[in-house]
């Protein structure tokens, strides 16, 4: 009785080894799945966000949606693509809280999943880490306001590090890293000056192209301080449509609706 004893415990301690390693196993691929799952859901959010705004464009004489300082203040419809009317409001609450449902491209979306990353957990709203909770998408502000046909089909994507320059389709909307202005001071949806693109999907992100196009980008990182270099600054160049120029973009707020045109 006792050996048979032996030979029982013994068969399930090895089940229970067996199960264990199984899990093991298991578990890494299980992960990688979830992380394949959440990038391919973004790559969608940029898909149906970048083809809002062009449908927008098509709505509107071939002008792609304004952002905070390209908004048409007299025309409701013209005013910022991610929280309206309301993106120059004071109280930072008003502002998230008007996002995305007061934008401009929510009648083509009209869902609130689009606007967040699967991959970015909620965090304390302001805080730099974690997604504010409401979006974590945002737009190149220069073109807001712009005939789609103005601006070039490509870019220049600079590394400051090694000097490598990279031609790629002109983004026009694209995940930003959490720890710059998208959930710390500014808490809007434009891509400006210390804003940087996210590296959550295999070290980068998604944006979406003036050509209709997603694309993932490793984008660089700036190795000073961002109190120095303000990191997304003088990355990305393209040519501008009246003195054709070859000037930064993702850099500035513009302070008027068409100012690209202009330039």
């Amino acid at each position: 009785m006792g050996a048979r004893q032996f030979t029982l415990t013994s068969l399930i301690v090895s089940i229970v080894i067996a199960i264990a390693v199984g899990v093991g196993l298991f578990l890494p691929y299980r992960a990688a799945a979830i992380r394949q799952e959440q990038a391919i859901q973004c790559q969608f959010n940029i898909h149906k966000l970048s083809n809002a705004f062009l449908i927008f464009a098509a709505d509107h004489g071939g002008r792609l949606p304004g952002t905070v300082g390209t908004s048409n203040k007299l025309i409701l419809e013209l005013s910022d693509w991610l929280m309206g009317q309301y993106a120059r409001a004071t109280d930072v609450s008003v502002r998230v809280e008007s996002a995305p449902q007061y934008g401009t491209i929510w009648v083509y979306i009209k869902d609130y999943q689009i606007y967040r990353c699967p991959s970015v957990e909620s965090g304390k709203l302001g805080s730099g880490v974690g997604s504010n909770g409401r979006f974590d998408y945002a737009a190149f502000p220069e073109f807001g306001g712009t005939r789609i046909n103005l601006i070039r089909p490509s870019s220049e994507l600079h590394d400051p590090n090694g000097g490598h320059v990279s031609v790629m389709p002109t983004p026009i909307v694209c995940q930003e890293d959490v720890a710059f202005s998208i959930n710390t001071t500014g808490l809007d949806g434009q891509h400006v000056a210390a804003d940087r693109m996210a590296h959550v999907h295999g070290g980068g992100a998604y944006y979406g192209a003036i050509d209709g196009s997603v694309v993932w980008v490793n984008e660089p990182v700036v190795s000073a301080a961002p109190s120095a270099t303000k990191p997304g600054t003088g990355l990305w160049f393209t040519t501008t449509p009246a003195t054709h120029r070859i000037i930064p973009i993702g850099v500035i707020d513009p302070p008027e609706w068409d100012w690209w045109a202009r330039q």
